[in-house]
């Protein structure tokens, strides 16, 4: 039953999951977000065989640079 649970919040829009080093589930505006007080924010999305078609949708991996605000 708690699995049910789980799938029907995660249907819903519910955050997989709250831990902020866990950046593969995070949509890119949450990550932007997260560095909210950096400047310079660039995420790039990489490792997919299908990165081609749509890098935000496969990429595994979210990369970013920031810079520290002066």
């Amino acid at each position: 039953m708690e699995q049910l649970a789980e799938l029907i919040g995660d249907l819903a829009g519910r955050p997989l999951d709250h831990d902020p080093t866990h950046l593969r589930i995070f949509a890119p505006r949450d990550v932007r977000a997260l560095l909210g007080d950096f400047e310079d924010v660039e995420l790039r999305f990489v490792a997919s065989r299908f990165l081609r078609l749509s890098p935000r949708l496969f990429g595994n991996i979210v990369v970013f640079s920031a810079r520290r605000p002066r």
